[in-house]
C-alpha cells in the first residue's frame, strides 16, 4: 500500500486522548486507579478548557465494579449483604430535580419482570469546588442505582438483562423528552465522568480517592469537543 508523508503527530493536540490499564493476573491491585489517574492527567493538554478558566470539555474513568468498595457500601449505608446466589450492578446516573422521582418509578417498573431487584440510591458524593461556574450551572444530579441480580450460570445473560433493562427504560425518556441519562448499568463496570478537566475528576469524585476502590482495570479519557458543545453526558469513556 503506498503510503503519504510521514506526520510529526508531537505538534498536534487537537484530539482526544485516552488510556487504559490492566493487570495481567485478572486481579485487583491498588496501583490500577491511581497510575489510571495520573495517566489522565497527563492527558490535560488533549482537551480544551473554557471562558471560565475551568471547565473542561470533559473527561471520566471506567472501571470494573470495586467489589471492596460497594461491598462497604451496601453494609454501612444499605445493613445490606448480598446473597450468594445474585450479584452486584450498578446504574451510574445523571437527572434532574423534577425528574428523579419519575426515573425512580420507572426503573421499578421496568425491573419487575427481568429478575432485577433494586436495593437502594444511592447519592454520590461530589465537591462543587473542582467545578468551573459553566459547568455548574449545568451539574445534573448524580447518583447510583444499586441492584441485585439472579446469579447465571453465563455473565452474558445478567448484562443482556441490564441491557434491556437500559434500552426500556431509555426508551421511556426519550418518549417522554427526559434528559436523564445512564452513564453506565452494569455487574461488569461502571463510569465515573463529568464535564471537567482531567485534573479535577478524581477530586470532585471522592470515590475514586476511597483506599478500598481498588480495580483490575481502567480505561480513561481526556474529550476534546470539536463540531458539538461540550456536556456532561458527552463526557466519555462511554458505556462499551
Amino acid at each position: 500500500m503506498a503510503q503519504g508523508p510521514l506526520v510529526n503527530r508531537e505538534k498536534f493536540h487537537d484530539s482526544c486522548g485516552t488510556g487504559f490499564i490492566v493487570t495481567l493476573n485478572g486481579r485487583a491491585d491498588k496501583r490500577i486507579l491511581p497510575s489510571a489517574l495520573q495517566g489522565l492527567k497527563r492527558l490535560s493538554h488533549r482537551g480544551a478548557i473554557s471562558a471560565d478558566g475551568k471547565t473542561g470539555d470533559g473527561s471520566g474513568i471506567l472501571t470494573n465494579i470495586p467489589s471492596k468498595f460497594f461491598k462497604n457500601i451496601l453494609e454501612t449505608e444499605f445493613d445490606y449483604k448480598l446473597p450468594k446466589s445474585t450479584k452486584l450492578a450498578i446504574g451510574m446516573v445523571f437527572t434532574y430535580g423534577r425528574e428523579k422521582k419519575w426515573l425512580e418509578k420507572t426503573v421499578k417498573d421496568k425491573t419487575k419482570d427481568l429478575g432485577i431487584s433494586l436495593i437502594g440510591i444511592r447519592i454520590v458524593p461530589t465537591d462543587l469546588n473542582h467545578l468551573g461556574e459553566i459547568a455548574k450551572k449545568s451539574k445534573p444530579i448524580i447518583f447510583q442505582y444499586l441492584f441485585s441480580v439472579k446469579s447465571s450460570r453465563s455473565e452474558k445473560n445478567i448484562e443482556s438483562k441490564l441491557y434491556l433493562l437500559r434500552k426500556l427504560i431509555e426508551g421511556e425518556i426519550i418518549s417522554r423528552k427526559k434528559k436523564s441519562y445512564f452513564c453506565s448499568l452494569s455487574s461488569k463496570t461502571i463510569v465515573y465522568k463529568g464535564l471537567m478537566s482531567s485534573d479535577e475528576l478524581d477530586k470532585f469524585y471522592p470515590d475514586l480517592r476511597h483506599p478500598n476502590f481498588v480495580v483490575k482495570m481502567a480505561m480513561f479519557h481526556e474529550r476534546f469537543s470539536t463540531n458539538t458543545e461540550s456536556t456532561w453526558e458527552m463526557a466519555q469513556p462511554f458505556r462499551m
